[in-house]
């Protein structure tokens, strides 16, 4: 159920490495917080509502009442569907919410884009390429991400993805734009397979026949890599591949929803985010980087449809 008669309920879609950690401490403070709250807070994630099922929810709802009030996601199908966009974020119903100042010392081009798509930027992780030292090669290091698209690096590269489905498209639309076709289909063949990142992990620094040089996964996942072996993250100038957090919430909610999310801008989620890889909008500052998807198409197109598109025609140039 993705709300109750009484509380205000806060939908969340957190990334998989954290959701453990962000249900304890969160069922935590929905202990003490409900006791006295005139508004008590119930989240449906809690209540073993799964992030897909979350998903689906968004993706099929039809009016307001379909949705709990308060939505704290990753983009992503749900959030980034064409029908609660259309129905739900550009008809104004739910509308982006973050503190007043929040987004200030956010680069001018960053800001724009999230003003411009309405996406309430919440936290920022990136998507970063892992060099694994262990592994022997005559190909130089690449310096950006397009690099990762040449000949030389043919059967050198991993990416994270659940189902054997790549995660994050950032990477191929940007392929996509500036090398055509062929340079997609380049950068597929020098991709060995799309793995969850537990799976790549685990084979980093090994004797394992899955290792791979280079392996491209969520920030949030890289943290995870015990210390001991031996990967370093290249440090590319345009920045890792954007992956934000979001919030937005039911219009009607004005006035009322301000105590209800404080749990998300206290220190308890601010420090389970850093140790996950995340910075938080408002220490995001000019010197900050990040590769964004073009928002402009893929959401005037359909984000499903898009992606998924966009996916088939990487996957179908996978050498298997």
């Amino acid at each position: 159920m993705a709300f109750k008669d009484g509380y205000i309920s806060i939908l969340c879609i957190i990334p998989c490495p954290l959701r453990p950690r962000f249900n304890r401490i969160f069922e935590e403070y929905l202990e003490e917080y409900n006791r006295s709250a005139s508004l008590p807070i119930y989240c449906p994630s809690l209540e073993g509502m799964s992030c897909d099922d979350a998903e689906e929810l968004l993706e099929g709802a039809r009016t307001r009442e379909d949705l709990p009030e308060l939505i704290v996601a990753t983009a992503g199908h749900g959030t980034f569907s064409h029908n609660f966009r259309s129905r739900f974020v550009e008809t104004g119903l739910y509308e982006p919410c973050v503190p007043e100042g929040f987004h200030t010392s956010l680069p001018v081009s960053l800001k724009g884009e999230m003003d411009r798509h309405k996406i309430g930027l919440l936290a920022a992780s990136g998507w970063s390429c892992l060099l694994d030292q262990s592994v022997d090669s005559e190909s130089p290091l690449p310096g950006s991400w397009l690099d990762l698209a040449d000949p030389c690096y043919a059967g050198e590269i991993c990416l994270h993805g659940c189902d054997e489905t790549v995660s994050n498209t950032a990477l191929l639309y940007r392929i996509l734009k500036a090398r055509g076709e062929a340079g997609l289909e380049q950068f597929a063949r020098n991709v060995t397979g799309v793995k969850h990142f537990s799976r790549i992990i685990k084979a980093m620094d090994s004797s394992s026949p899955e290792r791979s040089r280079f392996s491209i996964m969520p920030g949030a996942a890289a943290t995870q890599i015990p210390r001991h072996k031996r990967v370093a993250m290249l440090d590319f100038a345009e920045g890792p591949l954007f992956a934000p957090l979001q919030v937005l919430a039911a219009r009607e909610t004005r006035g009322c929803r301000e105590e209800p999310l404080a749990f998300f801008y206290g220190e308890d989620f601010r420090k389970l985010l850093t140790l996950g890889g995340y910075i938080m909008a408002d220490e995001i500052s000019p010197d900050h980087s990040f590769v964004l998807p073009d928002y402009d198409h893929i959401l005037s197109r359909g984000y499903e449809d898009e992606t998924e598109e966009l996916k088939r025609r990487f996957s179908g140039y996978l050498v298997s």
